[in-house]
């Protein structure tokens, strides 16, 4: 809705769509914030895990070559390490809109002595469009945990056809 269609609303529409989006925004970043804690769990998993798979990486290259252990463990820590990036860049909240304004954000309507219905009319469309812009960002935050998250569970099995693939290799060679 653009700003002339609330002002063709009643005061008492206008404060119930404002508070509402109010409502909608405070839910936003409810959601934020569990985004964030999933972020975090996922990043602190996979980087423990990309860890682990470098130990088993390095312990194949030690006192003679375990190709199958080189190749699991570098399967792993690729796969590991890319689901923790995935994972962190998904914390990230570029430009996420918050609640609410600051004074200096009304100094044009003061000056212009706008009417209170306008100032409520042009926050009320700038709010949509805050919500629109958010739900946006949680939509692409969401996707990149889940893929990295569908990175965590794949990777083992990726390690361990590395594993058969070095190993099958070491054979043909030895």
């Amino acid at each position: 809705m653009k700003v002339q269609d609330y002002l063709s609303a009643s005061d008492e529409q206008r404060y119930l769509i404002l508070s509402q989006a109010d409502l909608r925004l405070a839910d936003q970043h409810g959601f934020a914030q569990a985004a964030d804690a999933r972020a975090a769990t996922v990043t602190g998993a996979a980087a423990a895990l990309a860890t682990a798979a470098v130990g088993a990486f390095a312990a194949g290259l030690s006192a003679g070559v375990n190709w199958p252990l080189v190749g699991g463990g570098l399967a792993a820590t690729i796969g590991f390490a890319w689901a923790a990036r995935q994972a962190l860049h998904s914390a990230r909240c570029v430009q996420f809109h918050p609640r609410g304004y600051r004074p200096s954000d009304f100094s044009d309507d003061v000056s212009a002595s706008k009417a209170h219905a306008e100032t409520i009319s042009e926050m009320l469309e700038d709010l949509d469009e805050r919500l629109e812009f958010n739900r946006k960002v949680l939509i692409d935050r969401g996707e990149l945990i889940d893929s990295a998250m569908k990175l965590l569970w794949k990777t083992p099995f990726a390690a361990l056809a590395a594993a058969v693939v070095f190993w099958l290799g070491a054979m043909a060679f030895a």
